[in-house]
């Protein structure tokens, strides 16, 4: 039977980083904040140790992702800000674009239509 770790905030080392918030069963879930050694940060929900649900992810170059996740991936309602300021608003599905989303560049151009499988699809 798994334990759910007593209320708190706890902190715990990993090989690529180290977690601090709620843990059941000794791993992430819950609310929490994960710190990489590559600089990468992760603020939000985690389920059995994965990214599950809301939360943002602040790349060490500059670039930042809020939204949805489902087992580690963007998926579900997000967005995504590149380090070059053109960002992109819509849906992912396994941590690609998919359906319908905008991705506006900082020059004021922008496409706002479907993609699939991470690309545009159709003429926006």
């Amino acid at each position: 039977m798994k334990k759910l770790t007593p209320r708190g905030k706890k902190t715990i080392q990993f090989d690529t980083g180290s977690y601090v918030g709620s843990l059941y069963d000794g791993v992430p879930h819950g609310k929490g904040m994960m710190k990489y050694k590559n600089r990468d940060k992760y603020e939000g929900e985690f389920n059995d140790g994965k990214l599950e649900g809301l939360g943002t992810f602040l790349y060490s170059n500059g670039a930042k992702y809020t939204g949805m996740w489902k087992q580690n991936k963007r998926s579900g309602y997000g967005k995504f800000t590149a380090a070059n300021g053109v960002y992109y608003e819509g849906n992912y599905k396994n941590d690609k674009r998919e359906g319908l989303g905008n991705l506006f560049y900082p020059s004021g151009n922008e496409y706002q239509g479907s993609w699939k499988n991470g690309k545009k699809d159709g003429k926006g």
